[in-house]
């Protein structure tokens, strides 16, 4: 199930071509596991000529963190969308490897742009440091804050992608009560090609596939200071909430991002 707000916020009120409409609804959208059981497989193959129809299928090869959805179609006679033909359009969406921050201090104050109260995180591993900020709003205990850094839209993206249909995500978990270290994640998410396509109808552009791939840390709103446009994006979610992170298993931290990218 998806609930969308009104969108062309998010594109500075610019009309939309309906496949944003679709895209970024199942983006933006509230967006639940309890559609039934995720379907299993080792290689495209078995997504291929699976004969369940699971909602959506879960890669189940050590390394590998993906998620699969096998397009349908149904007769325009059957009204009840009880039987559906089973195409061979698979779109899949993959994580690369992740890398995880350590953060070394925060302040509390206006962020980098003096446009809202906010956590300024500095953050580090053996190779790198940095800076962030997190408005109030979007982080509590434990909770996990997903992150588009962007500096212009992802459909747009230049600087924070990592391919034609590939995405960096940053993910904060908050510490918990008593404890003042938080940890960051940095991780590369792509979504593929649709496969067997007979139409130009049937493929999802390179433009589309990057708002799937931020889709996790989108919620359709910009702000902007004065004249300049931020378009860094925070998405919130509680503790146990089925997109906190899980900060022991980095292996695995990117199948919590990946699964939204699909729906």
């Amino acid at each position: 199930m998806v609930n969308a707000p009104n969108l062309t916020s998010y594109f500075n009120f610019k009309p939309l071509g309906p496949e944003f409409n679709q895209a970024v609804a199942h983006s933006y959208g509230e967006t639940t596991q309890s559609a039934g059981d995720c379907g299993l497989y080792e290689d495209i193959a078995q997504v291929y000529n699976s004969m369940d129809n699971p909602p959506y299928f879960c890669r189940r090869t050590p390394g590998k963190q993906e998620f699969a959805y096998r397009f349908k179609e149904y007769n325009n006679e059957d009204s009840e969308r009880r039987y559906p033909a089973l195409t061979k359009r698979v779109i899949t969406a993959s994580s690369g490897v992740c890398f995880n921050y350590t953060e070394n201090n925060h302040t509390l104050g206006p962020d980098l742009y003096n446009n809202m109260a906010a956590y300024n995180y500095t953050f580090s591993n053996s190779t790198y440091t940095s800076t962030i900020s997190i408005p109030i709003s979007s982080e509590g205990w434990a909770a996990t804050t997903y992150i588009y850094r962007g500096t212009a839209l992802p459909h747009l993206a230049g600087v924070n992608s990592c391919g034609d249909r590939c995405m960096w995500i940053w993910a904060h978990r908050a510490s918990i009560p008593g404890n003042d270290t938080s940890t960051f994640y940095q991780c590369p998410i792509t979504i593929s090609e649709v496969s067997n396509t007979t139409t130009d109808l049937q493929d999802i552009p390179d433009s589309v596939a990057r708002v799937a791939a931020a889709s996790i840390a989108l919620q359709g709103r910009w702000a902007g200071p004065k004249n300049k446009k931020i378009w860094t994006q925070y998405q919130f979610y509680a503790f146990k909430y089925v997109r906190h992170s899980n900060p022991s298993n980095l292996t695995g931290e990117g199948t919590n991002w990946i699964s939204l990218s699909v729906f």
